[in-house]
């Protein structure tokens, strides 16, 4: 059966491949913008996930599977930033503070006319961070395209103090959690 990972980030392409060499890559046509935040973090990022797999499962024949992360502080959602001003700001609210990344994702499998929702969350510490620490990550524009506006696989790294659970849930998807659900979908890996 062919798995289909519905989504565009470089980053969930790559751990797709820890759990199946078998994958292929679908990003999703979803409008993201149609879900809006309403106070409850799972129920979002179920909606979102879902939304994802859900279109890609509508003109793709396989096991799909739609992911979302976010970053979740003080009741605020972070997604990604809108420019270059938000990411500096969602950096400095960070700042010193733990805050917790949240991916979910949605498997869809149409032949044997089931899905999951499953997710993951993870703590984040940041170090107290000065303003020319701040600027200099941004500068490298890493920023661009992450929740939160930072991406903790690369340079992001380097402002993060500890963190308590799954490290590749901060990267956009928890792949053991994953592989299990996947395995207990009865999904040859």
């Amino acid at each position: 059966m062919k798995i289909i990972l519905a989504s565009s980030s470089p980053r969930r392409a790559e751990l797709i491949k820890t759990i199946t060499d078998k994958a292929t890559i679908c990003p999703s046509n979803f409008d993201e913008s149609s879900i809006k935040y309403d106070g409850d973090v799972v129920e979002y990022i179920s909606k979102l996930s879902y939304g994802k797999a859900k279109e890609v499962s509508e003109r793709e024949e396989g096991i799909v599977i739609g992911c979302d992360t976010i970053v979740f502080f003080k009741d605020k959602v972070l997604e990604k930033p809108k420019d270059r001003n938000e990411a500096i700001e969602f950096l400095k609210n960070l700042s010193g503070n733990i805050h917790y990344v949240y991916s979910g994702y949605t498997v869809i499998d149409k032949n044997n006319n089931c899905s999951k929702f499953n997710y993951c969350i993870t703590a984040v510490k940041f170090y107290s961070l000065s303003e020319e620490e701040i600027e200099k990550y941004i500068s490298t524009e890493e920023y661009i395209d992450k929740a939160g506006g930072y991406g903790i696989q690369g340079k992001g790294a380097l402002l993060v103090e500890k963190i308590e659970g799954d490290y590749f849930n901060i990267v956009g998807l928890p792949i053991s959690l994953l592989y299990r659900d996947l395995r207990g979908m009865g999904v040859n890996l």
